[in-house]
């Protein structure tokens, strides 16, 4: 009898520790769900501890018992050591482009340079992806330097804010169909003179030629006051309400705000992929440039939204050298259109037979700031050979590789099928 009675209690203690062994596997493996919970809370009524074991010992067996899904260990943060070095490694590419751009030689923290300016994106993107092994537009290089340059300015107090560049020296050649002449020196906006009033003119409080004295109205402000007043500084904070344009704001390469051109944003973003994806798929109205001279934006603005070279003002191709870097900044956003305004324009000039007045430093930023295959490049490097150029060109001082290496390539073809046409000529001759 009591044989059975220990068996039986055995059993009954066996049975309770299964049950209470089951009860935990549900609570566990339905943990995220609050009807489950209550539930398994409502079954605890009913709980009875076993003979062997205690409630500690049933929890162990739930946690044994929890599915291996539920137990997932958080993501591992990144040692503090790896950010050290992924952020040294972000600063020193950062600093890597800024002082590429600025192109500051031969001292970098010098506060005059012998070269003649920054080096164009292109450029810098190609001296970038050639050190660190990447393939990375020129887009993305303006785009780091806009945001990581007051950064790394802090941590280099040394850096000049103002880089003072050098004057280009030019060579010049006469007695050529296509002139190499540029005045100034300087791409971008011809300098406007100002005649600014200075103390020395003051005598006993007159000023001499006082516009007081040829204006009925009265005073009218000097120049340097009525530029205060831009009417982009009272334009650009509506510009938010009008969607259907778009704000290209120009900066020099000291990060300083030059000004800003308004452009249809639905031709900017057709025309030119690299825009279209600056303006973060046609959500914002501006977009930032750096480096580019202001009137050539405004020009780029002019020609976006034209259809055909008929329709575009005649100044905006008056200067040969200026529609050089409308045509380069035209490859450089991918703009198709604008790049074919560009070629029908210099083809209509050959046609009337018109003089281009050029320089070679104009050819050398055209080759600077295209691919290989450019129809600009052939265009031009043919119009050199047929002028009878391209030896003067090649001899002088500075010409870009590429030129070099297309002009040879065109005159070597022109020699073979002069040499050709010779020869069926004195094969016709003889028989």
């Amino acid at each position: 009898m009591n044989h059975h009675a220990n068996v039986e209690a055995a059993s009954q203690s066996a049975l309770g520790r299964a049950t209470a062994k089951q009860k935990g596997m549900v609570v566990a493996h339905h943990a995220s769900s609050s009807s489950v919970v209550d539930a398994a809370d409502d079954s605890a009524d009913d709980y009875q501890e076993s003979d062997n074991g205690s409630e500690y010992e049933q929890m162990e067996e739930m946690e044994i018992e929890t599915p291996a899904d539920l137990q997932r260990p958080p993501p591992r943060p990144m040692p503090e050591k790896d950010k050290d070095s992924l952020r040294r490694k972000r600063e020193e590419q950062v600093g890597f482009i800024i002082l590429t751009s600025d192109n500051n030689k031969p001292d970098p923290y010098g506060t005059v340079s012998e070269t003649n300016g920054p080096l164009p994106w292109s450029a810098v993107a190609k001296a970038y992806n050639e050190r660190y092994g990447k393939s990375i537009a020129w887009a993305a290089m303006e785009k780091r330097v806009r945001q990581g340059r007051a950064v790394w300015m802090e941590k280099h107090p040394r850096y000049p804010s103002k880089i003072f560049y050098s004057q280009k020296v030019k060579e010049h050649y006469p007695e050529a169909v296509v002139a190499f002449a540029r005045s100034g020196g300087t791409i971008g906006n011809r300098k406007q003179n100002h005649n600014f009033l200075e103390l020395g003119n003051l005598q006993d409080g007159v000023v001499p030629n006082d516009p007081y004295n040829d204006c009925i109205r009265g005073w009218i402000p000097p120049d340097h006051i009525r530029n205060l007043a831009d009417l982009h500084n009272y334009a650009d904070e509506a510009l938010s309400t009008l969607t259907n344009k778009v704000s290209i704001d120009v900066y020099d390469n000291q990060q300083i705000r030059v000004g800003s051109v308004i452009a249809d944003r639905e031709d900017v973003c057709i025309n030119s992929p690299v825009l279209g994806q600056l303006l973060d798929n046609n959500t914002d109205t501006q977009v930032q440039l750096h480096c580019w001279p202001l009137g050539l934006i405004e020009h780029y603005a002019e020609c976006v939204s034209f259809r055909g070279p008929a329709q575009l003002p005649k100044p905006i191709f008056g200067d040969a050298a200026s529609v050089i870097e409308l045509y380069c900044f035209a490859a450089q956003v991918q703009d198709g259109h604008v790049r074919g305004l560009v070629l029908d324009h210099w083809r209509g000039l050959l046609r009337e037979n018109a003089e281009i007045n050029l320089e070679l430093e104009d050819l050398n930023l055209l080759f600077n700031n295209t691919e290989l295959d450019d129809p600009a490049r052939k265009f031009w490097t043919a119009t050199v050979c047929m002028a009878g150029l391209a030896d003067r060109v090649l001899g002088m001082n500075g010409c870009h590789y590429a030129l070099i290496a297309d002009s040879q390539e065109m005159m070597a073809c022109a020699l073979q099928t002069d040499k050709y046409l010779r020869m069926l000529l004195s094969n016709a001759v003889s028989t």
